[in-house]
């Protein structure tokens, strides 16, 4: 008697697909995460939602990390490096510390207040939103890559 066996998977199925999917969470993490990116960058343009960046420096502070939580577990961080970013992601009130007023101009008027309130304009929290949506599907791509090797 002859016999030909085939087998589509590794003896030990459980394994192996953990083990794939082990591989393709990092990447599908760092795919969804450059979509948060260019999410929250794109509310620093006019009409995007967030602050207007003039400088531009904010928005070449934005960067994402990818980093092992343990156990298994990824986390993807969405963050800004200048200090003014959380001021504009919350908001802020100024207040004077030596006087009691704060003097500047708009458009070539001096103005005296107690105080000014920045509104909140979200730029992270947005393309972290983002990231979340596009990592289900990034997560897919990359499990079907890793099936294909």
């Amino acid at each position: 008697m002859i016999e030909l066996k085939a087998r589509i998977f590794p003896e030990d199925l459980g394994e192996w697909l953990s083990q794939r999917i082990r591989a393709a969470l990092p990447r599908a993490l760092e795919a969804a995460m450059d979509q948060g990116l260019k999410a929250a960058r794109a509310r620093l343009n006019p009409g995007g939602g967030g602050p207007v960046s003039r400088s531009s420096r904010l928005s070449r502070s934005i960067a994402t990390k990818v980093v092992e939580a343990g156990w298994g577990a990824w986390k993807g961080q969405l963050y800004a490096t200048v200090v003014y970013a959380p001021v504009h992601e919350f908001g802020a009130t100024i207040r004077p510390r030596l006087h009691p007023y704060l003097l500047f101009q708009v458009h070539g008027q001096w103005i005296r207040k107690p105080q000014v309130r920045i509104p909140p304009r979200p730029f992270l929290h947005p393309g972290l939103r983002a990231a979340a949506e596009a990592f289900r599907e990034m997560m897919a791509q990359a499990i079907a890559r890793e099936l294909k090797k």
